[in-house]
């Protein structure tokens, strides 16, 4: 029974050495690391920031190069959610920060909804394009508003309310998608 105990013992001993000295392949990196490349901005700081209520409060600043690249970086890593990049003239945009927080976004200042993009970010990636699709859909509904308010009678506007909820109806599914 000695032996057996000895055995249990360098057993457990061992394995609390490997679990204390070696980091396993399957632990989470629990920092952060955005890379960013703003065309229209150079040599100046870029601030990343997440929204309570109203308000936006900062969590990091990014200096960028006379090329507009920067790196937001942290050892912890940021709670989940809506955050948005602002830049020293005002202008912004958002992000979204998910549980993979190591990626790239590159955008232009000419158009931030139709030219940012995200690498190694499918949150983005697909936030990125909700935001074209729903700035696409804006036309349509204006119109069929404007269709609305100028129609003669009751008739024309019920097909034209019906087309307006058609509409509503694809943008809340888009948002369930």
């Amino acid at each position: 029974t000695v032996l057996i105990m000895k055995n249990i013992f360098v057993f457990c001993f061992g394995l609390l050495a490997i679990t204390l000295f070696n980091k396993p392949s399957f632990a989470q990196d629990k920092s952060y690391e955005i890379n960013i490349s703003i065309k229209g901005f150079s040599d100046t700081t870029a601030i990343l920031g997440h929204y309570l209520g109203k308000s936006m409060y900062p969590d990091d600043t990014a200096r960028l190069d006379n090329e507009g690249k920067g790196i937001f970086k942290g050892k912890k890593t940021l709670t989940q959610g809506l955050y948005l990049i602002y830049l020293p003239n005002g202008s912004y945009f958002e992000i979204m920060m998910g549980a993979d927080q190591r990626f790239s976004i590159s955008t232009d200042t000419s158009n931030f909804i139709k030219l940012t993009k995200a690498e190694g970010s499918e949150d983005n990636t697909v936030f990125f394009e909700f935001q074209r699709y729903m700035i696409d859909k804006r036309p349509e509904m204006e119109k069929l508003q404007a269709e609305f308010k100028e129609a003669k009678n009751e008739k024309d506007k019920n097909k034209i309310e019906e087309k307006i909820i058609a509409v509503n109806n694809e943008k809340i599914q888009r948002i369930k998608d």
